[in-house]
């Protein structure tokens, strides 16, 4: 009967990306009693309709394949702000596959221990193209901070000794 209502109501189509308890991929086939999705890994995971009915199913595609993509990155507490978002904004535009309505849009989330976060967010018209979009923007801002001398910190740890430390430690020891 699974098989019946998702055939007939069409929850989920052949082509759809969805996620089904942690299984995330393609609709390949729908049968009768189970439905075949093929993950990113080019895995098949057969998953019994029953599961698609009664459990939750994340259709990234139902509606349409728009995708929101996020970029988080944090800079170092002397940058001109105003500058990294100009930046940002500047890459994000340049992108052929972000889309220009909505336009991509900066955020300052947070002033944090060791940075001033920041976060770009656009749409892309096809989720398949979503990660490589992602990669694409990590790749174009961190030149541009490079040329533009912005610094991405590093955490600093300080590491506090309680006691005597190891004999190895600070020792030179021959091998």
């Amino acid at each position: 009967i699974s098989g019946l209502i998702l055939l007939a109501e069409r929850p989920i189509r052949v082509g759809d990306i969805i996620n089904v308890k942690g299984e995330e991929g393609q609709v390949r086939r729908i049968q009768v009693r189970a439905t075949e999705i093929e993950t990113a890994d080019r895995a098949s995971v057969i998953i019994p309709n029953s599961e698609l009915i009664t459990g939750v199913v994340k259709n990234w595609t139902h509606a349409n394949t728009l995708s929101r993509v996020v970029v988080r990155i944090g800079v170092g507490y002397g940058s001109d702000v105003e500058k990294v978002r100009a930046i940002l904004l500047e890459v994000a535009g340049a992108h052929q596959h972000l889309m220009t309505s909505p336009a991509p849009m900066v955020f300052l989330t947070s002033i944090a221990d060791s940075a001033i976060n920041f976060e770009l967010s656009g749409v892309v018209r096809n989720i398949s193209d979503a990660a490589g979009v992602k990669s694409d923007l990590y790749f174009a801002i961190l030149a541009r901070f490079r040329a533009e001398n912005i610094t991405i910190p590093n955490p600093l740890r300080e590491v506090i000794w309680r006691g005597e430390p190891p004999a190895a430690m600070g020792k030179g020891q021959e091998h």
